[in-house]
């Protein structure tokens, strides 16, 4: 097993001092000075808008000095916080998101895709039916599921996620009525 070390974004005003340089030179990159110390990084803004495969392409050559560096994008809101069904908004976006994510592909620097959920996604029927098709629909893509809810984690719906080989993440978090503990 490869273990990477990173963190959830590279772009924070209070890093500049403690770990980038306090004054920025003219062409000056996080995200590449970020990739000489850290092998992977969770990028959230993808969560919030659609980004042009040119972005990605940025990215990649910013990070060209790192040959073991990977993505782990986070799956656009309106798949895990919208309707829930596959109509033709899901199409679009997954047309959008697929063009986005394939220079990733293909240069072999997509770790994953954060899929994840509200704390408010409870374990139903219809809620394994729609990871089911999230599943599906982007089965190209290595899939990690943030399945907040304590639901989840019931040894009905963890035989669940262990038949459907759902690779789940566990993240460190306020505890909020009705979620996972971090050791679940």
């Amino acid at each position: 097993m490869e273990v990477f070390g990173g963190t959830a974004g590279w772009s924070y005003v209070d890093w500049y001092g403690p770990f980038y340089p306090q004054k920025k030179e003219k062409g000056f990159s996080e995200l590449k000075f970020y990739s000489d110390f850290f092998d992977c990084v969770e990028v959230n803004s993808t969560y919030y808008r659609h980004f042009p495969p040119t972005m990605a392409e940025k990215w990649l050559n910013d990070v060209r000095g790192n040959p073991r560096f990977v993505f782990l994008i986070k799956l656009f809101k309106e798949f895990t916080h919208g309707t829930h069904e596959k109509d033709e908004e899901f199409t679009k976006n997954k047309r959008i998101v697929q063009e986005f994510l394939k220079p990733l592909m293909e240069q072999g620097k997509l770790g994953g895709v954060l899929v994840q959920f509200s704390e408010y996604f409870r374990s139903s029927i219809l809620a394994k039916s729609y990871v089911s098709v999230i599943m599906e629909e982007f089965h190209d893509f290595p899939l990690f599921f943030e399945l907040r809810h304590a639901s989840w984690y019931t040894g009905h719906e963890r035989e669940f996620l262990k038949q459907n080989d759902i690779n789940n993440i566990a993240i460190d978090q306020p505890l909020l009525k009705g979620m996972a503990e971090f050791d679940t």
